[in-house]
């Protein structure tokens, strides 16, 4: 095992008295230490020019995590910022905003997820965005017919 044995310490607060463990795996160390500064700066340079998105830099990117999952925060910001504008962030984008026509069919719909699917894309209809291999196109009916059966999958 990467923990040590030794990582104990206490803490005394307004009468409380508890002891806690802290030991990261060496996969978190180095992350911490190593990938977080790069993420770091990858993410700001890629968010300075917009408010919105600097302002989700920090709010996501660095406040909402410690220091052994700091890595992982900025890394999971930088691959939001990889799938602006792609087919997959279109698709989550329309049924975000169309939460409530989505959940009336969830409990209605069949095996194949046939309603599901005609509405999404229903509302994708004239849509462009862009695939896996960079190209902007229309969503076709194949495009949201995947990502209904495997949301991960790339488009």
């Amino acid at each position: 095992s990467t923990q040590s044995t030794w990582a104990l310490w206490q803490y005394i607060n307004c009468g409380a008295n508890s002891f806690h463990v802290n030991v990261p795996i060496m996969p978190d160390v180095i992350g911490a230490l190593l990938r977080a500064p790069l993420a770091g700066v990858k993410a700001y340079l890629r968010s300075m020019d917009d408010e919105e998105l600097l302002r989700n830099f920090y709010e996501d990117g660095i406040v909402d995590s410690c220091f052994n999952a700091k890595w992982k925060a900025l890394e999971e910001f930088n691959r939001q910022l990889d799938s602006r504008g792609s087919i997959r962030q279109a698709l989550e984008e329309i049924q975000a905003v169309n939460q409530s026509r989505f959940l009336a069919l969830y409990d209605d719909d069949d095996e194949t997820h046939s309603k599901e699917i005609e509405a999404t894309f229903e509302l994708s209809a004239g849509k462009l965005a862009r695939d896996k291999n960079g190209k902007v196109r229309a969503i076709t009916k194949e495009d949201v017919i995947k990502w209904v059966n495997n949301p991960n999958e790339e488009i």
